[in-house]
């Protein structure tokens, strides 16, 4: 989940993402709470597994070879929710949120019942670095829970299980090819 950051400093409870937002920040910080060298394709999606259920657009993510189909969070609703309140996520797939821009994005882990590697993806699909193991935290207030940044600023997050970004080759630098699906309902949509 994301959350957008206000210039306050009080944590303001507007959820912005999904599955790992939160914000404490300033002005100019969103929190949104959303590699390989060669070889980058991108491909049409069928729908991944749990898609249909959450109603998300779908597509494939491609690095170093390897291919993995993820639901696409690219609405202020989606982002918000993300995977939040699910009990898994299959095996090589994953959620990638489209921030709308780039921005330092901010995750969190509300409502989250498994741990996620975050990998941060800059608009050029270059991946800017990856927090792993990003453990739920049961029961933790708001204002206590741990507030993942992305360390430069991205337009892109993709949540992945935990231990599938290093073994599918998200390490900081990699190229990612993926195709956006339309957003329907949302002006600027592609």
């Amino acid at each position: 989940m994301w959350r957008a950051v206000v210039p306050l400093a009080v944590v303001v409870g507007l959820v912005v993402a999904v599955a790992c937002g939160g914000s404490s920040g300033g002005a100019g910080t969103a929190t949104v709470g959303v590699r390989a060298t060669a070889g980058v394709t991108a491909t049409a999606a069928a729908p991944a597994v749990g898609a249909a259920a959450a109603g998300l657009p779908t597509t494939h993510v491609t690095v170093g070879g390897r291919t993995i189909s993820v639901e696409v969070a690219a609405t202020e609703a989606a982002r918000e929710q993300g995977l939040s309140d699910r009990d898994t996520l299959p095996e090589d797939s994953g959620m990638l949120f489209d921030l709308g821009q780039v921005k330092t994005a901010t995750f969190w882990m509300k409502d989250m019942r498994f741990p996620l590697d975050m990998v941060w993806i800059t608009e050029g699909r270059t991946v800017a670095g990856v927090a792993t193991d990003v453990q739920p935290q049961p029961g933790a207030a708001d204002g206590d829970l741990t507030l993942y940044r992305s360390p430069v600023p991205v337009r892109y997050v993709l949540e992945l299980n935990a231990g599938a970004a290093a073994r599918l080759g998200f390490s900081d630098g990699a190229r990612v090819g993926f195709d956006l699906p339309p957003v329907s309902g949302t002006p600027g949509a592609r």
